[in-house]
């Protein structure tokens, strides 16, 4: 399964309750494969940033995409990521 927009969009909605100083930003991938990453909430005055995240976000976004069916990768640092299998869709939908 892949990840929707809005998936992220209740994601984000949590991490607002928590008060987080970051959010996830969807886009759509390459073939339809979706990817998100994970940026400042408000970046008006931001040029670029780096977001190391802790170990208990990743077990809370984990968490999150596991009960929805979806097992996440990532790139080299963490910061941008994507459904495993969300190939399998694209690719079932073109058989």
């Amino acid at each position: 399964m892949k990840i929707t927009e809005d998936m992220v969009t209740v994601f984000n909605q949590t991490l607002e309750n928590l008060n987080c100083s970051f959010r996830l930003k969807f886009e759509s991938g390459m073939c339809g494969n979706g990817q998100c990453k994970v940026v400042p909430s408000n970046d008006m005055f931001i040029h670029s940033s780096i977001i190391n995240l802790t170990e208990e976000f990743y077990k809370v976004l984990e968490d999150f995409f596991s009960k929805r069916d979806i097992e996440l990768s990532y790139n080299n640092d963490g910061s941008i990521f994507w459904s495993k299998d969300g190939w399998k869709d694209i690719v079932e939908k073109m058989q």
